[in-house]
């Protein structure tokens, strides 16, 4: 009976081996070893069957041997501890090879994308690469990166601007991101798949690529932020360069104006003397006023070459703006294109005063006028207008100004390309300017703006794209008692006495109808072309001499300081300085003497020299 028993639980393990081993089969698929082990394990509790049956049928011919079946009992235990702890092992072997297969995976579709964000950053640095390749070769690198590059597709909007791929729709199952640049949303960037896939915890789309995306949408925005920046710079350097231009053309404006000062110096001192030569109702008489007038305008273009030039500050005097507006009819006339119609209509009923550098107003005019010319290439009509506003007019602007109960309107209207909104709000910022490089420099309208709010005044633009432009100015009227009459030419009546006086100018034509007119007029007058035979002549006659004439910018020592040397000597002696530099100021001088700016003519040269000679000093005289 225990031979029997030891055959039957030998036959049982045998079974149990053999079913274990094809479980693992289940595991390691049809492997051949495998195979073959749960074969064996089969056969040998087949065996053992056998054995069993013929213990069990009392067969004599075969007894079962108890050692040998102790012994397959023991080896039918160890093969089936064996094959149950080799099971699990290989079930850990294959759930690592599925876990390795899925990681091999997932590195892949790192791999992708790390290669995406590689080959865009490549891109970007290329050299000499424009911001919309940059945005294309992008929209073309993101698919291929993607967990299904056969049906994925992408697109990004920037600033209107729509760069995507060739197989580009709008689908349901689509990832976007903003694209920002200095905190502002500038466009967006879209993925789509073109079919619906299987969805997991996270969706359609992996976390991973929602990474990828924000990655992207952030490397965009860099590059665009890094654009503008070197536009900015490269328009910051623009405009430097424009500064030292227009500085430029202001020192040479300026250098222009003082030779021109001398040369109508000239002109008019000339002029004035062949007046006083002239009896009665001679006929000549009227070409030389037509020569004072011309000089008085060439003085007047010389001040607007130093407005222009920044060289010369604002001379508010009363003016009437309607004559002003008429007189710059003709200067628009040559400035505006045969396309362009001009109309303007400033027949005021009455003078309308305003308190304005005239040649600024002009400035004004003149600027709007080119702006309206530039916004109709192929012609239009261009109208200036000029009007009176009543009080209750006025208070219906938003800024208001200060006009005591009226105020007069400049409108100028164009019927160009117009304006958008967003232009309008910054058409007065300096350096702001929507003509094409080399066009405009984004000045014109901001030197307007600032005209305007510096005479106290209003300014403002309404616009309509297509339709074009009409920009209103409200400048404050002054009342008409506050109006000065006009100051009259004077006439050379003052005489002198034999006055000794001490002229020094470098210019030989100024000195010499400076000189003939002071010793027609009966003072005695000594000559100097420079600072320190000045200083020599005055030590030599420094009780006769009654009045110094000093030129600002002598050779070898200036005018002041000229009379800075004598002044600390203790001299008292009256001084008239000339000058026509715009840079010096009155106020460099003592009270002791007199500032008369070039151009000037004879009458407000004897004029001067009267009351330098008087009791009035200290003052500046202007032609």
């Amino acid at each position: 009976m225990a031979v029997n028993f030891i055959v039957g639980v030998a036959a049982l393990f045998q079974y149990a081996a053999a079913v274990l081993a094809l479980r693992v089969l289940r595991i390691t698929g049809k492997d051949p070893a495998w195979m073959l082990i749960a074969t064996v394990a089969f056969l040998m509790a087949v065996r053992r069957s056998i054995v069993l049956y013929r213990s069990l049928s009392h067969d004599v011919v075969h007894p079962a041997d108890l050692a040998a079946e102790c012994v397959a009992l023991a080896i039918s235990v160890l093969m089936l501890m064996g094959v149950a702890r080799i099971g699990p092992f290989f079930l850990s072997v294959l759930k690592s090879k599925e876990e390795l297969r899925k990681r091999s995976y997932d590195l892949g579709e790192r791999v992708k994308e790390l290669n995406c964000l590689y080959e865009i950053a490549s891109l970007i640095e290329q050299p000499d690469i424009s911001l919309e390749q940059v945005v294309q070769g992008t929209v073309d690198l993101i698919p291929p990166a993607w967990r299904y590059p056969e049906i994925t597709c992408a697109r990004i909007i920037l600033e209107g601007q729509v760069f995507a791929t060739a197989n580009f729709e709008e689908t349901p199952w689509k990832l976007d991101r903003d694209i920002v640049v200095r905190g502002l949303r500038v466009g967006a960037l879209e993925v789509c798949y073109r079919e619906k896939r299987s969805e997991n915890d996270e969706g359609v789309f992996l976390k991973e690529q929602r990474h990828l995306i924000n990655a992207i949408a952030g490397r965009l925005g860099r590059t665009i932020e890094r654009v503008w920046a070197e536009e900015d710079r490269e328009a910051l350097q623009e405009q430097l360069h424009q500064a030292h231009k227009m500085e430029a053309v202001g020192q040479l404006a300026a250098g222009v104006a003082h030779d021109f000062s001398n040369l109508l110096t000239v002109i008019r001192g000339h002029a004035d003397r062949a007046g006083t030569m002239l009896a009665g109702e001679n006929r000549a008489r009227k070409e030389l006023e037509q020569i004072q007038e011309a000089t008085h305008q060439a003085a007047d273009l010389t001040r607007a070459l130093l407005t222009f030039s920044r060289k010369l500050p604002a001379e508010k005097k009363p003016i009437d703006l309607c004559a002003v507006v008429q007189e710059s009819e003709r200067l628009l006339r040559r400035v505006l294109p045969a396309a362009v119609q001009l109309e303007v209509d400033a027949a005021c009923e009455s003078p309308l005063w305003v308190n304005a550098d005239q040649t600024q107003v002009h400035q004004v005019v003149l600027n709007l006028a080119i702006n309206a010319r530039d916004a109709m290439p192929d012609g239009g009509t261009l109208r200036v207008a000029l009007s009176s506003m009543v009080e209750s007019d006025i208070g219906d602007l938003p800024e208001a100004p200060d006009s005591g109960g009226s105020a007069a309107r400049l409108v100028v209207a164009d019927t160009g390309v117009g304006m958008s909104p967003e232009v309008q709000t910054r058409i007065f910022e300096p350096f702001y300017t929507t003509k094409t490089r080399g066009q405009g420099t984004g000045l014109g309208l901001s030197i307007v703006h600032g005209i305007v709010k510096d005479h106290g005044g209003h300014i403002e633009v309404r616009a309509e794209v297509g339709k074009g432009t009409t920009f209103t100015v409200v400048l404050p009227c002054i009342r008409s008692g506050a109006v000065a009459e006009p100051v009259r030419s004077a006439t050379i009546t003052p005489k002198g006495r034999g006055e000794l006086i001490l002229l020094a100018e470098d210019n030989q034509h100024v000195r010499g109808i400076i000189a003939s007119t002071l010793e027609s007029l009966g003072y005695n007058v000594t000559l100097a072309e420079d600072g320190i035979t000045a200083l020599g002549i005055f030590a030599q006659h420094d009780k006769e001499i009654r009045l110094l004439i000093l030129d600002a910018d002598l050779p070898a020592r200036s005018g002041p300081d000229c009379l800075r040397e004598l002044r600390d000597k203790g001299v008292k002696t009256p001084a008239i300085v000339i000058t026509g530099n715009v840079d010096f100021e009155s106020s460099e001088l003592d009270d002791e003497t007199v500032l008369l700016r070039k151009p000037f003519g004879m009458p407000e040269l004897a004029s001067t020299v009267s009351v330098a000679l008087g009791t009035d000093a200290g003052q500046e005289m202007r032609s």
